[in-house]
């Protein structure tokens, strides 16, 4: 869940910023009558409410939402704004340049959102609670214009201590520079927003040396549109590109500085090769280099041989590993993030939540909250399965009723299979249970919540009825690393019941559809097993055929004549093909995980 927000960073003004000779000041406002409260603790009445009038009285023409005095300062609450008074910005054709000083009550940062009007509105990110002196040239000023300052993402709200707003004809908007959507190494289309009156951009490209000196490839380059392809570039080198705009009397900022990122459609899996220094304890994985690849994830898995039919648990979560935060005062996590830190098993994924001393908290902020559980194979018992799960909704310590949550079985895609809606009581913590029938391999349970309170979790688990001489397979931890080998210690000792095996995927960065630089995976590599300690690798699932899968159908380049079989992963046949030395390809209908036997060696895919 995880989507970069496209915004303008701006640093405390240096000499980078363009400074205009004798601009007019259209508004400074440093809140020195607003003497309630203090930085640390400001005050507690929302001046800009009716019953206040505070703000208007001191501030005419200025309106809000949750505004407090914070000793010279103001306090800008979540879901809050303020909003100046109408100004006439009509003159320059609307271009002005906004300066303030602001600052986030939240220790992680978040975005500050500055609005002309209605039509113009520029972010602001910050990673840290320090205080950020921001400035930006934007356009889209009218007679009648009000200034709207509001926190976005930031639970504990912001401060600001001052705003100025001024104009001048040397006043032009930067334009925002864009990720590159075509880029293939040794070229890439350079492109940016328009900017209303622009009559060129000035356009930069270079790659940068020691002590980030600049080696231009173009310098100045005049352009007459808002992109450029730029080609002949070497492989093996970073380029970085940034420009500026020109009404042809005043000239912008530079724009962001966007850094280009090759656009890979497709990663091609890694080869797993056998385990090598194999103890009772250790082995070290292995694997084939991949030419695109950046980084890989090594995922080690537990295997354990099932003695007796009956019912097991497939996932089992106690949230332990939460230490910060409590019920009464809950500590705010990131957006979206693996909770991998905390839980005994990888691959849990929450967003909007916070933590609570051993329990998960979602916290919505007026949106939706989510938890979900890592991917499994939930093919046992005919897809039947049992989840049970121990919450209570509240907030500041107070339980209470009337809160729903939907636990939903979800495929790879994440659409939901099945639905349950649970209403949660006001006595506190307790279990409840939901029954799911369509299980199939490759799902996860997903955990949704949309109130306005919190609804803390304490224990996640779920089971299902499983045959003997089942193979409980489950994720035992997952490493990053550059290397093409890994040392991996486990936790129990491999024996005539507990095996351990590994899987690869390569990882590169790419551009995503929404013009972010995001990773892109490869599937997964062959499985290998680890079994016998001391004996090394037990089986080795790679195939001398090449076996690959998209959109339910697979396809078999083999030296030789091939029998294929493909098989969930719990063993069940789901189709049988053969086919002479050369390509041939088996239509599935079924998606998920399963395993591909090519005259009796196996890979595992995704379809």
């Amino acid at each position: 869940m995880k989507k970069t927000l496209l915004a303008f960073i701006f640093a405390v003004v240096s000499a980078a910023v363009m400074w205009a000779a004798d601009p007019t000041v259209v508004l400074s406002e440093d809140f020195a009558a607003f003497t309630e409260g203090s930085e640390s603790e400001p005050g507690t009445t929302d001046i800009s409410s009716y019953s206040s009038g505070k703000l208007k009285t001191n501030l005419p023409g200025w309106s809000g939402k949750y505004v407090y005095e914070a000793g010279g300062m103001l306090k800008i609450a979540d879901g809050g704004n303020l909003k100046t008074a109408r100004l006439n910005l009509s003159v320059q054709a609307g271009v002005v340049r906004i300066t303030a000083r602001v600052r986030s009550l939240s220790d992680y940062g978040g975005i500050f959102k500055f609005s002309i009007g209605y039509s113009t509105a520029k972010q602001v990110i910050a990673s840290d609670d320090s205080w950020h002196t921001v400035q930006f040239v934007a356009a889209g000023g009218t007679s009648s214009s009000q200034i709207t300052v509001e926190p976005v993402a930031i639970a504990d709200g912001m401060l600001i201590d001052n705003i100025v707003v001024e104009t001048s004809p040397e006043f032009f908007p930067a334009p925002e520079a864009l990720q590159p959507s075509v880029a293939n190494g040794t070229m890439f289309v350079a492109t940016w927003k328009r900017v209303t009156g622009a009559k060129n951009y000035l356009l930069d490209v270079y790659t940068k040396g020691e002590g980030e000196a600049k080696n231009y490839v173009l310098h100045d380059e005049s352009v007459s549109t808002n992109s450029k392809s730029i080609s002949d570039l070497n492989a093996d080198s970073t380029y970085y590109f940034t420009v500026r705009a020109t009404n042809g009397t005043a000239t912008s900022d530079y724009s962001n500085e966007v850094r280009v990122v090759k656009v890979i459609q497709s990663l091609e899996a890694p080869v797993a090769t056998a385990a090598t220094n194999v103890t009772a304890t250790s082995f070290t994985a292995n694997w084939n280099a991949n030419a695109e690849a950046q980084d890989y994830q090594l995922t080690v898995y537990k295997r354990t041989k099932i003695a007796e039919a009956g019912s097991i648990n497939l996932l089992d979560e106690d949230f332990d590993g939460i230490t910060k935060g409590s019920i009464d005062k809950v500590e705010f996590g990131p957006l979206g993030e693996y909770l991998d830190a905390y839980t005994h098993q990888p691959g849990w994924y929450a967003e909007n939540h916070a933590y609570a001393g051993g329990k998960l908290a979602l916290s919505p902020f007026g949106s939706e909250a989510s938890l979900t559980t890592p991917y499994c194979d939930f093919s046992n018992d005919g897809g039947k399965l049992t989840v049970t799960i121990n919450m209570a909704a509240g907030t500041f310590g107070q339980f209470t009723d009337g809160d729903s949550v939907a636990v939903k079985l979800i495929d790879a895609d994440g659409k939901a299979l099945e639905t349950d809606s649970i209403a949660l009581a006001a006595d506190g913590f307790k279990d409840y249970v939901i029954n799911f029938s369509k299980g199939a391999a490759n799902q996860a349970i997903e955990l949704t919540y949309k109130g306005s309170n919190k609804v803390f979790i304490d224990q996640f688990t779920v089971s299902q009825n499983v045959a003997a001489g089942y193979i409980k397979n489950e994720v035992l931890a997952s490493y990053r690393t550059s290397d093409t080998s890994h040392d991996v210690t486990v936790p129990d000792a491999i024996n005539a019941t507990v095996g351990y095996g590994y899987t690869v995927q390569a990882i590169a960065e790419t551009v995503n559809t929404f013009a972010e630089i995001d990773s892109i995976y490869s599937s997964e590599s062959n499985l290998i097993v680890v079994e016998n300690a001391g004996s090394g690798v037990n089986s080795n699932l790679a195939t001398t055929a090449k076996v690959s899968a998209h959109k339910g159908i697979i396809t078999v380049v083999s030296p030789v004549a091939a029998v294929v079989e493909v098989l969930s992963l719990n063993g069940s046949n789901l189709a049988t093909a053969s086919g002479s030395a050369g390509v041939f390809t088996i239509d599935v209908a079924t998606r998920g995980v399963v395993i591909v036997k090519v005259n009796g060696k196996a890979t595992k895919l995704i379809l």
